[in-house]
């Protein structure tokens, strides 16, 4: 059974921070951190549950995450965290390259189970997730 996660951390931060430092303090001695990107993490927790951290510096924010951003701590107000995300964050990208590129992670996972790769085809089906999230912010910022 593949577990996603319910929770995705996008942490914004005036220092830079070690990923991978801050994922064990927060998921506990037993927990397992997985780098998966410079500033990224997946903590995995005993229970098997797992999720998502990103750290990020306030000038790399993505206007994306405005849309169900909750600010938890810190200094950073909203008005703050948008600003730096509309500076940074370009135009939406077009919703067809978003869904072409969806579709080639969806054949290729299909390729890797065919092939009994199935850590691979986990993996691109990750990225297919990712881009049908994409897809999902895409539209929402379109239709505004």
């Amino acid at each position: 059974m593949v577990r996603s996660s319910d929770l995705d951390l996008d942490v914004v931060t005036i220092d830079e921070i070690d990923a991978v430092t801050e994922g064990h303090r927060l998921g506990g001695p037993e927990a397992l951190v997985l780098p998966t990107g410079p500033g990224e993490v997946d903590v995995v927790l005993p229970s098997l549950d797992e999720f998502p951290i990103l750290y990020h510096r306030l000038g790399a924010t993505n206007a994306h995450i405005i849309d169900d951003l909750k600010i938890i701590s810190g200094t950073l107000d909203r008005d703050e965290i948008a600003a730096a995300g509309l500076i940074v964050s370009g135009p939406p990208r077009r919703l067809d390259l978003i869904v072409s590129e969806a579709l080639r992670f969806a054949i290729g996972v299909d390729i890797r189970v065919r092939r009994q790769q199935f850590w691979e085809a986990m993996w691109l089906l990750d990225h297919v997730r990712a881009r049908l999230m994409s897809c999902s912010r895409s539209r929402a910022a379109c239709c505004r």
